[in-house]
């Protein structure tokens, strides 16, 4: 008898066999015009210009030298597959913030045998993050992150297959996706979440939003549940990112 059992794929497996990628995007022209001999020297400077915007929070000086050995402004590392970060010579990286981590004070810690609590849910660092802009509001550094997707099976580990029991789970499930917007700040030279910033939230699939701009009120625009066209709840399975012309609102 054959065994035809399968293991469920995970979302980005599912994505990546539903929604296959080319094999060359803009992105490689790009990157490929910036390193190529006509557009060598501005591609350094980009490049450079980046290093320095990142150095603020996790990157050290690099050494004069390592120019003199790269088209970069650094001097590349090899490939690696043992699961840590890797930075050139000159650099250095830190954790920021992990999936469970608080961003108020008397959250607990993330229970990783339950899955933590629906209540809690709301108020850690998400999972699956893929966009994120940072914002400077009255002199404080703000981040905002994107929380698309969430792995049932991690986080409902009582329930089979990862599909929620009861509206309890359910509830837990949508309270991690969204966003998070937390303030961070630099103490000798190392980067915290500030807790109990008058700046941290979480958006999940259940925060009251106001919509705002030509759209609003349109008779396309009303529910049964807002009537008006101007309200609506939560946002969720956002992919990527994008700073408004109107800024942090």
């Amino acid at each position: 008898m054959t065994d035809t059992r399968q293991e469920r794929p995970t979302f980005d497996e599912w994505d990546e066999i539903n929604f296959p990628r080319p094999e060359e995007n803009e992105f490689d022209r790009v990157v490929e015009r910036a390193i190529s001999r006509r557009g060598f020297l501005g591609g350094v400077l980009a490049f450079g210009s980046g290093a320095a915007v990142m150095g603020a929070g996790i990157l050290n000086s690099v050494p004069a030298r390592a120019a003199q050995d790269s088209r970069f402004a650094f001097k590349p590392i090899p490939i690696s597959t043992d699961n840590t970060v890797h930075v050139p010579e000159g650099y250095r990286w830190q954790r920021l913030v992990s999936w469970g981590d608080p961003l108020f004070s008397g959250v607990a810690e993330l229970d990783h045998a339950t899955g933590g609590s629906p209540a809690d849910a709301e108020k850690i660092f998400g999972e699956n993050t893929d966009g994120m802009e940072l914002f400077i509001i009255g002199g404080k550094q703000v981040i905002a992150v994107n929380h698309e997707y969430t792995n049932n099976d991690v986080n409902l580990p009582g329930a089979t297959d990862g599909v929620p029991r009861d509206a309890q789970d359910v509830l837990k499930l949508q309270n991690l996706q969204g966003v998070a917007v937390f303030e961070i700040s630099e103490t000798d030279g190392s980067w915290s979440v500030v807790k109990d910033s008058p700046f941290n939230r979480r958006i999940t699939h259940n925060t009251p939003m106001r919509i705002a701009g030509p759209a609003a009120g349109h008779d396309l625009m009303k529910t049964e549940a807002d009537p008006t066209g101007t309200e609506s709840l939560g946002t969720f399975n956002n992919c990527g990112s994008g700073r408004t012309p109107w800024g942090p609102i």
